[in-house]
């Protein structure tokens, strides 16, 4: 469980509690909000250590979300070869 709640202020992204927000379209006259433990911060106004932390859970959620995508296909396909196995074994009998 996440110590913190993160939101950027169109896209949402969870992982655990973790919540990423970005409101509006992405402009370069678009404003980032992120709040941390219920206080709102620009993101400009955040230190580089505080934004390259931003990065790394947004590569971290991308990377489980790949994870995520690669397990339903292996799942997917696990089904598929278990009753393909089922149909072979039947035609025996």
């Amino acid at each position: 469980m996440w110590p913190f709640s993160l939101f950027l202020m169109s896209r949402m992204h969870y992982c655990g509690t973790l919540k990423v927000q970005r409101y509006g379209e992405m402009t370069e006259n678009t404003e980032n909000k992120i709040t941390v433990d219920g206080v709102d911060y620009n993101v400009a106004d955040l230190s580089e250590a505080a934004k390259q932390q931003i990065q790394n859970l947004q590569f971290v959620e991308a990377q489980l979300q790949q994870l995520n995508n690669e397990w339903a296909v292996a799942d997917t396909a696990r089904i598929g070869y278990s009753r393909a196995l089922a149909q072979e074994v039947a035609k025996k009998d």
